[in-house]
């Protein structure tokens, strides 16, 4: 969300640049978009990694059908996260994060909300 907002504030602010000194607001440059997009993958690639090893990890282990379908959407959202940070750290000027960003937002709030309700099932079962 911080690289995102950064760089859509870059993106979407550089036309009214005399309006933004005047209100003494500061937004990235817009040549800085490539290398925040950078940032990002670089940053997420760990995390998503793990993500994905956790998951096959609960994927064999789980028993129960709902448990896997969860699990099993959350592998391949997890994948789409994946290319897309694998794209951007080929080639960071062509697939920036403003144009694949909430793509890759919208992906990982969907992970949060399939943890959530990976919690609620679970504590459901109890």
């Amino acid at each position: 969300m911080y690289f995102g907002m950064r760089i859509y504030n870059a993106n979407e602010n550089h036309l009214i640049t005399e309006l933004n000194e005047m209100d003494k607001i500061k937004f990235d440059d817009i040549r800085k978009v490539p290398m925040l997009s950078l940032s990002a993958a670089i940053f997420t690639a760990p995390m998503i990694l793990l993500m994905l090893v956790f998951e096959i990890i609960v994927l064999k282990k789980v028993i129960h059908r709902q448990a896997k379908n969860i699990c099993i959407a959350m592998i391949v959202t997890i994948c789409v996260i994946l290319t897309f940070d694998v794209l951007i750290l080929t080639n960071p000027l062509y697939f920036d994060f403003s144009k694949w960003g909430f793509i890759w937002i919208c992906l990982g709030l969907i992970l949060v909300a399939a943890n959530i309700l990976s919690y609620v099932l679970r504590s459901g079962e109890r």
